[in-house]
């Protein structure tokens, strides 16, 4: 849809109003026609990406938010007004219909959001990897769990699921020397948002913890986006030579444009810390090596035992 043809064609829009209210006459279709106007309302007011954090170029930096200087509540409470920004910025109904989520020319505001996901899961390995001792490496693995942790509690399960990966890529989940120094308790929270996070059973669990809350909250963008390829499987039509709608499909559409529709109007309200804003604002995917450099570097750190390769599909460790 383009948000264009309704500011400029009030005929169309006219029309457009008279066959929904008709339509919702109909019980076999009031669910779907009340889905599209919350579509039809969501195009027609979209406004151009907006951020809702900002800084003052000119602070101080922040060297390591990681360093304990911040409290773990602080850290996911600034990482969420970040990540809600990119995430209240996504075109639904015009980068995520027709196919259009799976190209970065047609979903620009969308791979945008994605790159963040990508851009903290490195950083996380990173920050990991970049200490020598092992105690140390340990404290700051407890440190992203907690933080991972207060994410969950903010039910910003995107940010959740960024720190929960990077602490399970094999370069990190390798370093047995590491997880020695993690506490019982840190290991036990740790397993209970991967199990939430656990893609079994069409990441029920997942599903299961989103339906128990209330907005604001920040959906898992991968979910989203499976769902999405699955809805899009399915014909326009009911067969080829029919002219017929595929409601079932449509409803799915306008079920899921009107659940990520109201996430995205309900704003998280934190106290923003300007400081720490601006270091995770300013942290550049250059700076971040890729994956198999992270892996080597493990391997730098803790080589493995009996001089043997460690697989790098290997995700549990720890526990041995």
């Amino acid at each position: 849809c383009n948000a264009s043809i309704f500011r400029e064609d009030p005929t169309f829009e006219a029309t457009l109003a008279e066959n929904l209210q008709k339509m919702s006459e109909s019980s076999e279709t009031s669910g779907w026609v009340e889905s599209l106007n919350v579509t039809y309302s969501a195009v027609k007011n979209k406004k151009l990406f907006q951020r809702l954090v900002s800084f003052d170029d000119s602070l101080p930096p922040v060297t390591n938010v990681l360093d304990g200087s911040f409290k773990p509540e602080e850290i996911a409470q600034q990482l969420t007004l970040i990540e809600f920004d990119y995430f209240r910025n996504v075109e639904a109904t015009k980068e995520l219909l027709h196919k259009h989520f799976t190209k970065a020319e047609t979903s620009p505001l969308l791979h945008k959001w994605i790159g963040v996901f990508n851009k903290m899961t490195g950083w996380i390995s990173k920050e990991v990897l970049q200490h020598n001792d092992p105690k140390v490496r340990g404290t700051v693995i407890s440190r992203i769990i907690d933080i991972a942790q207060e994410l969950y509690r903010l039910k910003n399960f995107n940010g959740m699921m960024q720190l929960v990966m990077a602490l399970n890529q094999s370069s990190i989940s390798r370093l047995k020397q590491s997880w020695k120094h993690v506490s019982t308790r840190h290991t036990s929270k740790f397993d209970e948002l991967l199990e939430i996070m656990n893609p079994s059973n069409n990441n029920g669990a997942y599903r299961k913890a989103l339906n128990r809350v209330l907005p604001p909250f920040i959906p898992f963008q991968a979910v989203i986006l499976r769902d999405l390829t699955f809805i899009e499987e399915s014909p326009d039509t009911l067969s080829n030579t029919s002219h017929i709608i595929n409601f079932t499909k449509m409803s799915l559409l306008g079920n899921l444009m009107k659940a990520i529709h109201k996430a995205q109007t309900a704003a998280y309200s934190f106290p923003q810390i300007p400081a720490v804003l601006k270091y995770f604002q300013e942290i550049s995917t250059d700076s971040i090596p890729d994956e198999m450099t992270l892996y080597n570097l493990s391997k730098s750190l803790e080589p493995p035992s009996g001089g043997s390769q460690t697989s790098s599909s290997s995700v549990t460790p720890r526990t041995s």
